[in-house]
């Protein structure tokens, strides 16, 4: 993954207004303590961020979690670069009720996106989940004893009433196993779609991509089921 792949993806994770006000904090923590040294704090504290920064280089697919390491030293440095910026408006502001109101402003400037974000993320997630009525789908039109083939994202079922084969991938293995062994595939795009957002696939993506387009276009399709901010769950017939 380029770097700039990798600042771009977790910038925006991370928010914008929290991105900028982290990296104003880590100028100014740099700049006032300039004279007594400070530079070597800040270069201890970027030391671990900066590591991470090298290893996410190494990863192809960047998701939410590789931002956690980065979270501590995003707080620390976010709140130097609040403390620096009422500290800069109590200086040029003198009268009280106009500071307060700079300041409520400064917050909600910084604060308001990511708290919308949040507030979306569990507005979508209190959504009904679509492996969940893919499993109410099957259970009530899959022949029980059925052989399920799913990928590691699959619905919730049950063992005792269908045999299910759970694979990281559908397209780990050739379509000529699924055919043998499965009377019914289920797909998941938390696991497919990757294959097919990449603009430079390894050899392996472009295998698995091929696999799935002959997975999608050779298996009758049985149903579909997608919302948003959640995984769409397909499920095919073997043919």
């Amino acid at each position: 993954t380029d770097m700039r792949d990798v600042l771009a993806a977790l910038a925006l994770r991370l928010s914008d207004p929290i991105t900028i006000t982290t990296s104003l904090g880590g100028v100014a923590a740099l700049w006032r303590d300039r004279e007594r040294g400070g530079w070597r704090v800040v270069a201890a504290l970027c030391a671990l961020p900066l590591l991470n920064l090298v290893l996410l280089a190494g990863v192809r697919h960047i998701f939410d979690r590789h931002a956690l390491p980065l979270l501590p030293f995003v707080a620390l440095f976010a709140g130097l670069g609040w403390a620096e910026a009422r500290r800069a408006i109590a200086a040029r502001v003198k009268r009280v009720p106009a500071r307060q109101l700079l300041v409520a402003a400064l917050a909600l400037a910084i604060f308001a996106w990511p708290a919308w974000r949040s507030l979306h993320l569990d507005w979508k997630r209190l959504q009904p989940d679509t492996r969940t009525v893919a499993a109410r789908w099957i259970n009530a039109h899959v022949t029980p004893g059925a052989r399920i083939c799913s990928d590691w994202y699959m619905p919730p079922l049950s063992s005792s009433r269908y045999r299910i084969r759970r694979v990281w991938s559908l397209c780990g293995r050739r379509l000529s196993d699924l055919r043998a062994r499965c009377d019914v595939a289920i797909a998941s795009s938390a696991s497919y779609a990757r294959y097919f957002r990449d603009d430079k696939p390894t050899t392996l993506s472009l295998i698995r991509r091929l696999c799935y387009d002959e997975l999608f276009r050779g298996w009758p399709r049985l149903a579909r089921f997608e919302a948003p901010g959640k995984p769409t769950i397909q499920v095919f017939r073997r043919p």
